[in-house]
Parts: C-alpha cells; structure tokens; sequence
C-alpha cells in the first residue's frame, strides 16, 4: 500500500510542468506584463520544489535503523515547507494589486501547493516511521499488560504508564500486585476460620444460656405469683380512675356540644334571614322590572320617541339589576366586581346619551 502512495505522489507532481503556470495566467486575462511578473515571481519556488522532487521521492524507509534516511526526510520536507510558505508570503504580496490579478496568483499558488504537499506528507511518513512504529509496539505491551494485571488491578497504582514502562519495573509492579493478592486471600481465608470458630464458640454459649433462661423462668413464675395481688389491686384502682376520668369527660364533651349545636342553630338563623331577605330582593326586582317593562311598552307606543330618552331607560334598567345574595369569600369578589362594571356601563350610556 505504501508503494501505492509513492507512485500516485510522484505521477501527481510529474504532471505541473511549468506552461501550466501561463495557462492559469491566460485563463484570467491579466495584461501580459503583469502574466510575466507574476511567472517570474513563482516561477523560482516552482524550479526549487522540482528540483528536490525526484531526490525526496527515492527516499523510502521501511525500518526503524534507517535513522539517516529519516533525518533525510525531514530535511528536504522542510526546504518544501520554505519554499510552500515563501510562494505564500509572495501570493499575499501579489494579490494586494487587483482582484484579478489575485485570481492569477491564487491560481500559481495552488499549482506549487499541489506540487509540494503531496511530497511533504509522504516525507512526513518517512520522518516519522519510527516514531509510528513505536506507537504500535507500545499499544501492544499496553494491552498485554492490562490484561496480566485484570486479576490484581486492585492493586496496581492509578496513574502509572503500562506502555512506557520497563520490563524490569513491570515485573516488579506485577509481583507486588500478586503479593498484595495473595495477602488479601490469606486474610479472607483467616477472616472465614475465625468466623467459623466463632460460630461455635456461640453454639456453646446459646446451649448456656437457654439453661440459664429456664432457671430464670422458674424463678420469674414465682415472683409473678406473689406480685399478682399487687396486680390486680392496681387493675382495680386503674378501672375506677379511668370511669371517673370518663364521668369527667362526658360532661365536658356535652358542654362541647350543646355550644356547637348553639352555634350551628345561629348559623343556620343567619342563613335563613339570609335566603328570605334574597327573595325578598328578588321579588322586589321582579315588580320594578315588571314596571319597567310595562312603561318601556308605554314608550314603544310613541312612534317618534327620541334615542337619548331610549338609552337613559336602558341605564336605569340597568341600574335596577338584582345581584344574587352570595356566601362564599369567591362568590362575594365576584358579586362585588360585576356591580361595579353595571354601575360603569350604566354611567357611560347617560354620558353618551346625554351628547345626543
């Protein structure tokens, strides 16, 4: 595959031969004094990269030793990379005179960058071939590493470069990690005999102690059979606390609820004054709006009754609207901001009635 690259490389710098510059030139119609300045400019970076082509193109390293075919490499890709800046600095230079004549340069410029870039990735490959190869064999001791030390990663210090590390070191880094290994099953080990031990120890201890509870139980039947007297006079002045504790309690709770059944009694006087005083107000409403409504029949008969007279009944009408009698803190907001907007509406109509 490498010497793939090499030769599509070398066939692409092979095919800028120099009448490519004049036709990029001509291309943009420049006046022909202004071509050959800008030729004449380019031209030499053109003739430098040629002639370090066919030298850095033999240059092939396939070994980690070829330290001086390397070294090589990287000369020569350098003098590339001069040559590729200066024409740079030189198409920067030459395209501040015209936007044409900046296309011309542009245009040169990227036939040396095409020229040179292709050379200098492949001497960059060459330069640093051992520098790759290292990179490989470093992720191969890595990965073999990690795996040896999966059982004891435990112990094995955060931080540390597997793939950096000497053989030495390693060995050492892996010993210590089975030696702490293995101490951690040692102590398991004992952890599990102890553990065992103590078991047993409280099997013995369970046997004595169940012994020792039968004594004491017999012991605690006796105490108990003297102590029952005692019990039962105590159960028998509890009983008669209790009874007149709940005496006491009873008549409190009758106080309680002879004040509440009070109160619900006021209450409900309150909403029955309240509801009888609605209805009082609703069928004084009806009998106003069924006055209103035989004189607003009185006025239909006028034929050529004036629209101010029209419109002030409506205010009127409208200030006689009976507004439900409500509980609730809700209700009574609303109540409240709907009058006042009958109220608004009402004096609006007068005012522009009155404009008439």
């Amino acid at each position: 595959m490498k010497e793939d690259l090499f030769e599509d490389v070398a066939g692409t710098v092979t095919d800028k031969e120099p009448n490519a510059l004049m036709q990029v030139i001509n291309n943009e119609h420049v006046e022909p004094q202004t071509g050959l300045q800008i030729k004449e400019s380019f031209m030499p970076f053109f003739d430098q990269a040629e002639e370090l082509k066919a030298k850095a193109l033999t240059i092939k390293v396939t070994d980690i030793g070829q330290k001086a075919e390397m070294l090589e490499a990287r000369t020569i890709r350098l003098k590339l990379k001069d040559i590729r800046v200066n024409a740079d600095k030189t198409r920067k230079d030459l395209k501040e005179d015209s936007l044409r004549y900046g296309k011309a340069v542009q245009g040169v410029y990227n036939i040396i960058e095409y020229l040179i870039i292709p050379i200098e990735k492949h001497l960059q490959e060459q330069e640093k071939f051992a520098e790759v190869q290292e990179s490989k064999r470093q992720a191969e001791v890595k990965e073999k590493r990690i795996a040896e030390l999966d059982q004891v990663s435990e112990f094995v210090p955060m931080g540390i470069n597997l793939a950096t590390m000497t053989d030495d070191d390693y060995v050492k880094l892996l010993n210590g990690a089975m030696l702490q290994y293995k101490a951690k099953l040692d102590a398991e080990a004992k952890e599990e005999l102890e553990r065992i031990q103590r078991i047993e120890a409280e099997e013995i201890e369970s046997k004595r102690v169940i012994a020792e509870n039968e004594k004491l139980k017999a012991e605690r039947e006796a105490q108990e059979k003297a102590m029952a007297a005692e019990r039962e006079k105590a159960e028998k002045e509890r009983i008669a606390a209790e009874q007149k504790a709940a005496k006491e309690r009873a008549a409190q709770e009758a106080i309680i609820k002879a004040e509440r059944e009070a109160k619900e009694k006021l209450e409900n006087e309150i909403k029955a004054n309240a509801e009888q005083e609605r209805k009082d107000k609703e069928q004084a409403a009806k009998i106003e709006n069924d006055r209103l409504i035989a004189l607003a029949q009185e006025e239909e008969k006028k034929k050529s009754a004036p629209d101010k007279i029209k419109l002030l009944a409506l205010a009127d009408l409208i200030d006689f609207l009976e507004i439900p009698n409500v509980l609730s803190e809700n209700a009574l907001l609303i109540t409240r901001h709907t009058k006042d907007k009958l109220t608004q509406l009402a004096s609006i109509i007068r005012e522009q009635a009155n404009k008439l």
